[in-house]
């Protein structure tokens, strides 16, 4: 039996589902918690404490932690930001999902969750699901500055105003270490993620538990936050749609189609898809071009938008335009594989059911002329 024949014969996923009971299995008493990172650091630690080898300055063993997040509350609390009585617990919730430095360590109650974090972002890296059991973790109810601790201790995050719909979609906790590092006789597990799986894994979160950016980012910072991970992609993306354009403004969204680019009648399901969504819309129609400068500046279009995939493998606007790109240079069984993932991730995308129609049509009838000949 052939690899790729082994590879048909599997279940969908079973990598992952593997993955996940693995998991389980580290935890039996559900008494853990979780936590994703894209790529491997050298500890679990918090942001703070990563601030020297951020800036290039070499750590020693007076830094403290702790004292930095002391003037950061102090600074947000003299500047009125906050009333008299609100808790540095508030204050530190809201500087964490805000972008700001604190010496909290995020997890989360969910594995799921978790598991998103460690494959979101860092293509081509490692990504890695730390575990930790919280038999024999205090709780804490707030932060007090005066007192020397050296354990590490949960922290429940304080539901603001501006972080209660981070808190509550991300079943968030933190774990508050004085030293800013969970060290390794804490008990925590790592497992780690290949690339690969990675896309895997947030293709079966999306499609199973209705976890992925939208919804894990769901406030605007969120957004905001988020998107500084896939700035790069987005150039290349922009690029890639300068490149389809003509001097006219007319490129690979044009809305011009070509007599007998296909046959409806082929693939009735990808069009019904279409008018159901848009059935007074034509302007996902594009031309299948012979012109040579126009399919030479498609195929560019397309590197570039390769290359914005490779940071970002389930960018669905960067995989409709490729699909119609390829399809406009007459590549229509490459596009019908775009579609079909564009549609996964945005099935309301009504160019994208009626531009698989299309590549369907076309396939069909280069698979006939093959025949033919």
């Amino acid at each position: 039996m052939t690899r790729q024949q082994k590879e048909q014969e599997q279940e969908p996923f079973q990598d992952v589902r593997y993955l996940i009971e693995k998991i389980q299995k580290a935890c039996p008493d559900g008494d853990c918690i979780f936590r994703g990172e894209p790529r491997k650091y050298k500890k679990i630690s918090s942001g703070i404490y990563r601030f020297p080898e951020d800036l290039g300055v070499k750590r020693d063993n007076d830094f403290r932690p702790m004292d930095m997040e002391r003037m950061y509350v102090k600074g947000v609390k003299d500047r009125g930001h906050y009333s008299p009585g609100a808790s540095n617990v508030e204050i530190l919730t809201d500087l964490r999902y805000h972008g700001g430095p604190t010496n909290l360590i995020g997890f989360s109650r969910d594995m799921l969750m978790a598991l998103f974090f460690a494959c979101n972002g860092e293509p081509g890296e490692d990504g890695r699901l730390i575990i930790l059991s919280t038999k024999g973790i205090r709780t804490l109810t707030e932060i007090d500055y005066d007192r020397d601790r050296t354990d590490i201790a949960l922290l429940a995050p304080a539901r603001t105003q501006h972080s209660r719909a981070r808190v509550d979609v991300q079943s968030s906790v933190f774990v508050y270490a004085p030293r800013g590092v969970i060290d390794e006789d804490n008990g925590a597990r790592i497992e780690i993620i290949s690339p690969e799986l990675k896309t895997e894994c947030r293709d079966y979160l999306r499609l199973y538990h209705n976890i992925h950016e939208q919804t894990v980012y769901n406030d605007l910072i969120g957004y905001i936050e988020n998107e500084k991970t896939h700035r790069k992609a987005m150039v290349f993306f922009s690029q890639g749609l300068a490149k389809g354009r003509r001097s006219d403004g007319e490129g690979i969204s044009s809305r011009a189609l070509r007599p007998g680019v296909s046959n409806p009648m082929n693939c009735p399901d990808d069009f019904i898809g279409w008018m159901q969504l848009k059935p007074d819309d034509t302007d996902a129609f594009f031309p299948c071009t012979d012109d040579e400068e126009t399919r030479k500046r498609y195929a560019k279009a397309v590197e570039d938008f390769n290359k914005a995939l490779h940071i970002r493998p389930d960018f669905a606007d960067a995989l409709f335009y490729r699909s119609k790109a390829r399809l406009a240079v007459g590549k229509p069984q490459e596009a019908v594989a775009d579609f079909d993932k564009a549609i996964r991730l945005a099935p309301d995308n009504a160019g994208a059911w009626l531009g698989r129609g299309i590549a369907k049509g076309q396939l069909g009838r280069y698979e006939d002329a093959a025949w033919l000949a």
